[in-house]
């Protein structure tokens, strides 16, 4: 199952916190999405247009006590920085935009094996 639109979710962070997003995407019946298989990555970006250069960006499976959870249980999607790392000050530019991007497994024989798409985005508020 894939989105063609992604939804549209504002963020803010704070310097020095850190943030959490959890997500449930749920089947019609309500139940969680089961996502165990997929793989996940999370850019930030200069702008909602330039995408010359990532300001950061966190994957799958957490490493180092961040990155993306993906569970077949609530929340089944779980995006986790360390507030040591949120200190996009000293970037080129301060982050202004985020993309959620999901990768359908392999072996799912739709037609969509490995196939990114763009699951949510949106504005990112940068505090100091």
């Amino acid at each position: 199952m894939i989105l063609t639109t992604p939804i549209i979710i504002p963020i803010t962070l704070y310097k020095g916190d850190d943030f959490d997003l959890q997500l449930n995407w749920r089947v019609h019946c309500g139940a969680p999405f089961d996502l165990t298989d997929y793989n996940a990555k999370m850019t930030f970006w200069p702008s909602k247009t330039d995408r010359s250069a990532p300001v950061y960006q966190i994957t799958n499976p957490w490493t180092l006590g961040e990155g993306i959870n993906l569970n077949d249980t609530s929340p089944n999607i779980w995006a986790h920085i360390l507030g040591v790392n949120v200190d996009f000050s000293t970037a080129p530019a301060v982050s202004k935009w985020h993309i959620l991007e999901l990768q359908t497994p392999a072996g799912i024989n739709l037609g969509i094996d490995g196939v990114w798409f763009r699951f949510a985005e949106g504005k990112v508020d940068y505090i100091v």
